[in-house]
């Protein structure tokens, strides 16, 4: 689904999945999640580098992470991505930049299947992890 965007910005994508991870959640409501964060880290990331999505079983919990090279985050933006219209860089337009309120329903999404969702960067420049953490099936 998201080959031809990442093939035109030469953006490899990697994928590493358990053979098995199984969540208690709504698949089509985890299938919008991921594919905002991927899109957004295709999106966001500089061309010529990689996004990676990776899922993992953690305990009672199954953490799926969606990881890029791009701008990263200050430590002050990293809640402040999930507000409605929240934009990292306010002169970005809707037409590059998307309506400003992706993630905020990835929140509630998250949120209405009893899970979590987050925001990791190691600063500006250093790119960004998107996190989505589901009660384990």
């Amino acid at each position: 689904r998201f080959t031809p965007l990442a093939d035109e910005r030469q953006i490899k994508l990697v994928l590493d999945l358990p053979p098995v991870a199984l969540a208690r959640a709504d698949r089509d409501r985890v299938s919008q999640i991921l594919a905002n964060y991927v899109s957004n880290a295709i999106r966001y990331a500089p061309g010529g580098s990689s996004v990676s999505m990776s899922a993992r079983v953690h305990g009672a919990k199954v953490l799926a992470t969606v990881a890029d090279e791009g701008a990263g985050l200050a430590l002050d933006q990293l809640e402040m991505v999930f507000e409605r219209f929240y934009r990292v860089d306010p002169s970005r337009t809707r037409a590059l930049g998307g309506s400003g309120i992706g993630l905020a329903i990835v929140r509630a999404l998250a949120d209405a299947m009893d899970g979590r969702t987050w925001a990791e960067s190691d600063g500006p420049g250093r790119g960004s992890r998107f996190l989505l953490d589901l009660p384990a099936a």
